[in-house]
């Protein structure tokens, strides 16, 4: 695996999961993009979250997770401030996320006896958007 790429733990795979697979491992080096949905375009209701852990499993399958990055960071409405920072536009919410995938996020404007304090809401390893986007989901960000 290069530096671009982890591999997750099957734990971790679940609906909105992004990633890419190799389907047959044994024979080629084919990865191909995948999003875990719980409807088809058409509305179906998939089993594509089963496909994908049974096949893991097995060990027929790989799959690979790009690390985050400052475009998927900034896809998700956050704005670079400097290198390393990013503000969430249109709060008072800052970010630093690092190389070492390391993230914290503050809660700027907390006013407590008339003066301004930030406050820590999260600190901690972020190595991928779908945690990226859950972290924010639990936050209410």
């Amino acid at each position: 695996m290069d530096d671009k790429y982890f591999v997750p733990d099957i734990e971790d795979i679940r609906i909105g999961y992004e990633g890419e697979i190799n389907w047959n491992r044994a024979y080629e080096d084919k990865f191909v993009p995948f999003k875990i949905k719980i409807q088809d375009n058409d509305g179906t209701y998939t089993n594509e979250i089963s496909d994908i852990i049974d096949a893991l499993d097995d060990g027929y399958a790989e799959a690979r997770t790009p690390y985050l990055t400052k475009e998927q960071i900034e896809a998700e409405g956050w704005k670079e401030t400097s290198k390393y920072n990013y503000e969430k536009v249109d709060s008072n919410i800052t970010a630093y996320y690092g190389n070492d995938h390391y993230l914290w996020i503050m809660h700027s404007g907390i006013t407590v006896n008339g003066e301004e304090y930030k406050a820590n809401s999260f600190k901690g390893e972020c190595k991928s958007i779908n945690e990226f986007r859950y972290i924010c989901k639990l936050l209410k960000i």
